[in-house]
């Protein structure tokens, strides 16, 4: 591609060209000048204020040919990969013989130990977990929730957007509670021991959750009803039929106010 953005094209390639972090210059260069380098670099930020700039000096005074500096030669071989973005060589697709799809109820003997495919919708319809029958332990992903205990958090269910199935997810957790594990490794974070007792909290967290969207899902549905009946007062009718017979259009199925005796009094408006 002949054609760069302007923010690519003239991206500075040197700590002295960068402006507007100072700050973070300054420590970067006396850290690489003193060789007293920390193990990593976490660069946070909004969009635009040189996050991946920093990161591309960084990433060429740690590799440049001439050794570690804070001004980087900028000519070597590993300098000018870095700068037009091939540090780490091409991407290549991995051969089609080397995959294998997973499956429920797969095993798989890696070394000494035997792994167990599992089918653990409910975070995600894609979502599968791994049992290792040899430490009696299952990798649960995040169908088994989250950890924090820095924040006393013993177990929370994961609830993406688009992606939360209740039913499934108490699915998911019984089955993976049926191999009794000593213990079950979430990815955020670490393990978890009392696999019975935050099963059971996992559980009751799921279905109060279902609730709150529940009760969330009836007060929209009830403005909704209320913004209906202002502009039907307004119109001079008494139902949306008697508004569709005024305006000459066409009514299908019951209408808003009629189905609010039905549904405003508890019906569930999502699956739980």
């Amino acid at each position: 591609m002949s054609y760069q953005v302007l923010a690519r094209k003239w991206r500075p390639k040197s700590f002295e060209s960068l402006v507007g972090q100072d700050a973070v210059v300054r420590a970067l260069t006396h850290a690489l000048d003193a060789n007293r380098l920390h193990h990593a670099y976490l660069l946070t930020g909004t969009r635009g204020v040189g996050k991946t700039t920093i990161a591309r000096i960084l990433a060429k005074a740690l590799n440049c040919e001439q050794g570690v500096s804070s001004k980087p030669c900028g000519v070597c071989s590993a300098c000018q990969q870095i700068d037009a973005g091939r540090l780490y060589g091409n991407l290549l697709p991995i051969p089609e013989a080397r995959i294998q799809v997973g499956k429920h109820g797969d095993i798989l003997a890696l070394g000494q130990r035997t792994l167990e495919i599992l089918d653990t919708p409910g975070h995600a319809r894609h979502h599968i977990s791994v049992v290792d029958h040899t430490a009696k332990g299952i990798f649960s992903g995040d169908t088994f929730g989250l950890s924090y205990w820095e924040l006393d958090v013993d177990i929370f269910p994961t609830t993406t957007p688009v992606n939360f199935e209740p039913d499934a997810m108490h699915a998911s957790i019984e089955l993976m509670r049926s191999f009794k594990p000593s213990g079950i490794y979430l990815t955020h974070y670490s393990q978890v021991t009392e696999v019975d007792k935050l099963a059971d909290d996992l559980h009751r967290y799921i279905d109060a959750l279902v609730d709150i969207t529940n009760e969330a899902a009836m007060t929209s549905y009830l403005l909704k009803e209320r913004s209906t009946c202002s502009w039907l007062h307004v119109a001079g009718c008494r139902s949306e039929s008697d508004f569709c017979n005024r305006s000459g259009s066409e009514c299908t199925g019951p209408g808003l106010l009629e189905r609010t005796g039905r549904e405003k009094g508890g019906k569930r408006l999502i699956a739980s």
